[in-house]
């Protein structure tokens, strides 16, 4: 057997890793002031803290994301440098798995090791994991062999440090000995890279795809899911309740607050290309004036309760309208308006979920194939809105722990499943198998003898799967989702609102020296 190649132990990742040493706090023991390493964790949102603290982790995790594509055979991993909802001072960094879903679980702690470990030490641990890799007779024997080649797809938010940790980030992989192909798609939404890199492994096109097949593939399906709803509930825009009575487009209005983070650059192409159907009103869009998440987004509405800044002061002028926020990296939305007593009612995660099932499970239960179907939610999830899913829609909700890793590997093993944190975070899953019965129904509709109503029930949910996305949360997607059942349902805010008054709940912080030591039981609900 020939010898793998050396990969990871070049004179050029060493010069990598010792130009990026890791970060030092001081530390005071027994009155003895010393200097100690950072200590970083991969998690559900990968690495993430102040930005002046993460060079080292940035460069090796450039490293890891090569490793990742190499035990893949060369296909496509992302890496995302975002601190999504946290303020404009952190950054962070998370890899995107071939798949477009999340780093497989079982490779977090090699993530977390390769984030600690002493820079004397590091290449040598990354390169015992390459040779553990076992591929058999893929064997790299030269750095040109095919089989030698790395792909890595960069996307970055709209933080004044993001830029460099991109740089950084295809330095570190340029610097491997393979075959490197380092594609840095720039300023992108956490949703359209994990698009991006599972389309690309999907149709081998890792080298060709562009970043607007993002939202050229989603608006596409989106239009083709309006022209079926509107065939088939045959309302003309004034008896849709959704809609503002001051426009006669189909989906009246919504203002958007888009955290002024990277979210706001495809919703700005959305409201060009959505222009007659919905007259969509944008605010906090990405500016060098304004910081990040600060004092707007998803997570200020929803954990401070209060209406962005940029509509603050406004309240007589935007009460009763449709309003939602993102967050920094549009991975989670919130919906929300000022009721007639100056009110602000939020529409958060919860609600999403009972507003996508109540608008979909007429359409599952039509289309005459049979399908396995669930709802994924935390603990953290308001007692109100699983009474409302088991009682009114006759679902009962599979809880998970926190982290919509969790969520999505519970989802995944039904054939439909809605998933959502109460923060916003969520999406609808279809999976392949089910597409795949759906469309074969689909295709033999005279021979299955399919009514009019099951063959539109069909497709509907196949132009549901398309619009929605299949990797993570994405706050464009769901927009897009909730309009869209807002108006088969023909409601209002209002309306979507009063389906169940939350349980009076708090939720605080406390913090601790170190949280691993409390462990929960029965999904974190004990």
């Amino acid at each position: 057997s020939v010898a793998l190649l050396i990969m990871f132990t070049t004179a050029s990742c060493v010069n990598v890793i010792k130009d990026h040493p890791r970060s030092q706090y001081v530390c005071e023991v027994e009155k003895i002031k010393k200097y100690v390493f950072f200590k970083y964790r991969y998690g559900t949102s990968g690495f993430r803290g102040h930005h002046e603290t993460l060079d080292s982790v940035i460069v090796r995790v450039g490293l890891l994301a090569a490793l990742r594509s190499l035990s893949q055979n060369g296909q496509a991993v992302g890496i995302m440098v975002t601190a999504s909802h946290n303020d404009e001072i952190d950054n962070g960094v998370k890899i995107i798995d071939p798949s477009g879903e999340m780093l497989d679980h079982s490779w977090e702690q090699l993530a977390t090791d390769i984030a600690n470990k002493p820079e004397d030490e590091v290449l040598a641990l990354i390169q015992s994991k390459y040779q553990a890799l076992n591929l058999d007779d893929n064997e790299c024997k030269n750095a040109s062999d095919q089989h030698c080649s790395a792909t890595v797809f960069i996307g970055r938010d709209t933080r004044p440090h993001s830029l460099r940790f991109a740089q950084m980030i295809a330095q570190a992989v340029s610097s491997v000995n393979a075959t490197a192909l380092v594609r840095d798609f720039g300023e992108v939404s956490t949703p359209q890279l994990h698009y991006i890199v599972q389309r690309a492994n999907m149709s081998l096109s890792t080298q060709t795809i562009t970043a607007d097949i993002y939202l050229s593939e989603v608006l596409s399906a989106f239009k083709q899911l309006m022209r079926l709803l509107s065939q088939s509930i045959s309302a003309s825009p004034t008896e849709n309740l959704a809609a503002a009575t001051s426009t006669s487009k189909l989906l009246g209005s919504l203002m958007i607050d888009c955290a002024n983070g990277v979210g706001g650059l495809p919703f700005k192409e959305l409201q060009q290309e959505l222009s007659d159907l919905l007259d969509l009103n944008l605010i906090h869009l990405p500016s060098p004036k304004f910081k990040v998440n600060e004092q707007c987004g998803a997570e200020h509405v929803h954990k401070q309760r209060r209406l962005p800044l940029g509509l603050q002061g406004k309240e007589a002028m935007i009460k009763g309208q449709r309003l939602a926020s993102l967050d920094g990296d549009c991975d989670r939305l919130m919906y929300y308006y000022l009721d007639d007593n100056d009110v602000l009612q939020i529409l958060d995660g919860d609600k999403q979920i009972c507003l996508l099932y109540e608008f979909m499970k007429p359409y599952i239960e039509q289309c005459g194939v049979k399908l396995s179907i669930s709802v994924v939610q935390t603990g953290y999830a308001n007692g109100a809105s699983l009474d409302y899913i088991e009682q009114k829609l006759g679902l009962k909700s599979v809880i998970t722990a926190t982290g919509v890793k969790h969520l999505h590997l519970e989802a995944k093993k039904y054939d439909i499943a809605i998933y959502f944190e109460a923060n916003g975070h969520g999406t609808v899953l279809i999976a392949a198998d089910a597409v795949k019965r759906l469309q074969n129904a689909l295709d033999n509709a005279d021979k299955n003898k399919l009514s009019k109503a099951q063959k539109t029930a069909i497709e509907i949910l196949l132009q549901l799967h398309l619009v929605s996305n299949q990797a993570i949360g994405d706050a464009l997607a769901d927009v897009l989702l909730i309009e869209a059942a807002l108006y088969g349902l023909k409601w209002n805010l209002a309306k979507w609102s009063a389906i169940y008054q939350d349980r009076p709940s708090s939720l605080t912080k406390l913090k601790v020296k170190d949280r691993t030591v409390f462990e929960t039981a029965n999904a974190e609900q004990t």
